[in-house]
């Protein structure tokens, strides 16, 4: 789990990510814009205006690109599926997607997330804005972070339903997803540490594209020749035709980006590491969401392995083993004591997990008859905790 996200101002924003890696229940928001289609099958959204980060609007040309990692060859890879001009965006998403990208989504999701049919596959793309030689991140949000929308690819009508709760937040997952793709809305209430996630037709007025730098366009399947100043042009690169997203197809201009480097850089959420188990091979950092360079861009968040760690105590939480470089930038408190928590475990010998029992019992499961776990005082030595 990152420690950055917890810091930042867009501490909401990691709750879509438990549903890629552990992801509203309902249509929320005040006015909306339309969208040509209802969740589910092919989409496409035109002339909408993208914002720099600080919400101002963006006046510069480019192309919008699609990254989708490919579980067959193990490397993202890249498709052109938009333009921008004058700030405006025009964006059109291939009609299928196939297998090679695709993964099986109760393997993600906690057994107590009702997910059916069970065997619906998902694909999580990215996108980016391409200028030049520039990348930069494209994601639909509020300006306070607490509203996300999210593309999601289903290989086939599904629900997810239930509640996933730890010390920091709640999640309610009430998701009807049609085959194909699906704008999946989050909105969250920091009050109550609480989030929503559900299927939408139509796209809240208060989220926006909004465009941050994340690295060179090189790292993001090549430049392209349409630049700030220019309107009309075609990318010099890193361009991959729709066929090889929509049948698995091997091109390989679609891969991209260095294949040795000693930083794995995540340009997404702005962190380095040197720790050489992910920057051993670009599987290896891909697993931690970047890609191979041979710098930590300035301003990223940098997790160096040289550097002494420290617990800290950043907004009234102690967080283990952190840069003290990260301690200072986020006014943390070095030296304070890990919360140790003291009670019953529920107890997954086949999985070497240990689960607090108050955990399990408050979100109306049993340990023994829906987890088929073991009711402990204590968690076996080597054992994952919760």
């Amino acid at each position: 789990m990152r420690t950055k996200v917890f810091f930042s101002a867009a501490f909401f924003a990691l709750a879509f990510t438990m549903f890629h890696s552990c992801s509203e229940g309902g249509n929320s928001g005040s006015g909306n814009d339309p969208i040509e289609t209802p969740p589910g099958g092919e989409y496409s959204e035109m002339n909408f205006q993208i914002y720099d980060e600080d919400f101002s609007q963006y006046r510069g040309n480019g192309v919008i690109r699609l990254a989708l990692y490919n579980y067959n060859l193990s490397r993202s890879e890249y498709i052109d599926v938009g333009t921008i001009a004058n700030g405006l965006g025009t964006l059109t998403l291939p009609a299928s997607i196939s297998d090679w990208y695709l993964y099986a989504l109760v393997n993600d999701l906690p057994n107590y997330i009702s997910v059916s049919p069970g065997d619906v596959k998902v694909a999580d793309p990215y996108f980016y804005a391409i200028s030049g030689s520039n990348a930069y991140c494209l994601e639909l949000r509020s300006e306070d972070y607490s509203e996300n929308v999210f593309y999601e690819y289903f290989s086939k009508s599904a629900k997810i339903s239930g509640t996933d709760s730890d010390e920091y937040m709640i999640i309610n997952y009430n998701i009807n997803a049609g085959k194909g793709w699906n704008l999946l809305h989050m909105n969250c209430n920091r009050s109550t540490n609480s989030c929503n996630i559900g299927a939408i037709s139509t796209k809240p007025s208060g989220v926006k594209w909004v465009m941050e730098y994340c690295g060179d366009a090189d790292s993001h399947g090549g430049g392209s020749n349409i630049g700030p100043s220019s309107s009309s042009s075609t990318p010099s690169g890193g361009n991959s035709s729709s066929s090889s997203i929509g049948t698995g197809s091997n091109s390989s201009s679609s891969s991209a980006g260095n294949t040795t480097g000693s930083w794995c850089v995540d340009h997404y959420w702005e962190e380095c590491t040197n720790d050489p188990d992910y920057t051993a091979s670009v599987n290896a950092c891909a697993n931690w969401e970047g890609v191979l360079e041979d710098s930590c861009p300035a301003n990223y968040d940098k997790y160096d392995i040289n550097e002494e760690s420290i617990n800290c105590e950043i907004n009234g939480v102690c967080w283990e083993q952190v840069p003290v470089s990260i301690c200072a930038e986020y006014n943390g408190t070095p030296g304070c004591t890990p919360y140790e928590y003291i009670g019953d475990y529920c107890v997954l010998h086949e999985d070497r997990e240990c689960i607090p029992l108050y955990y399990v019992e408050n979100n109306g499961y049993s340990c023994v008859n829906d987890l088929e776990g073991v009711v402990m005082d204590s968690c076996p030595a080597g054992y994952d905790e919760w």
